[in-house]
């Protein structure tokens, strides 16, 4: 089965200070919150953490997690993705998931889970809108892992068209990620 791969070495320049350990409404930390909701639908997760982010690794440090420290993550998103890859490369495939989507639902991220084979690309789908996270295949291994710059998968995507399955969720939080301090205060978790 592939396994889940979050994306957590970005830097939070628009949100002012670490999102990754903010408090959402129901005083969760971020990060934490969206962990969990992937954990309750593979035990096959890791997560990617600048290696010099002390105050998100004292986080996870109180979860049973694999934590891959990264120390590119000035090189951009597609390096992160493309070393995170590389540190779990005998995994059937990869959905990758933003830190910063705390609301995905867990019935969107087994679903999609389930949905990724050795030569597909899965995106979930909403209301005719295609949304986060993507997954992908065994197939696109060495795509993924000589991924640079600010781009991640994306271009794999754009490239690859043909192996798309669209994916139809029940979930408008596969568009909503948070990216400053307003985001946190405005959003309310739908049912």
């Amino acid at each position: 089965m592939p396994g889940a791969l979050i994306l957590a070495a970005g830097f939070s320049r628009r949100f002012g200070s670490n999102k990754l350990v903010a408090k959402l409404p129901n005083n969760h930390p971020l990060l934490l919150e969206t962990i969990n909701n992937i954990k309750k639908a593979t035990k096959e997760v890791s997560v990617i953490v600048q290696q010099n982010d002390t105050e998100t690794q004292h986080l996870l440090a109180t979860t049973d997690i694999n934590i891959i420290l990264f120390d590119g993550a000035e090189d951009g998103i597609g390096a992160s993705l493309a070393y995170g890859v590389q540190q779990t490369k005998d995994w059937a495939g990869w959905l990758v998931c933003l830190a910063d989507m705390p609301y995905i639902k867990v019935s969107t991220y087994s679903t999609l889970l389930s949905t990724i084979n050795d030569s597909n690309i899965v995106q979930p789908e909403y209301n005719s809108r295609l949304g986060n996270p993507v997954g992908f295949g065994k197939a696109f291994y060495a795509e993924l892992a000589q991924l640079s710059g600010d781009t991640g998968g994306k271009r794999i995507v754009q490239k690859n068209l043909t192996a798309i399955t669209q994916c139809p969720v029940n979930d408008n939080n596969i568009f909503f990620d948070i990216d400053t301090q307003e985001d946190i205060t405005v959003f309310s978790q739908p049912e």
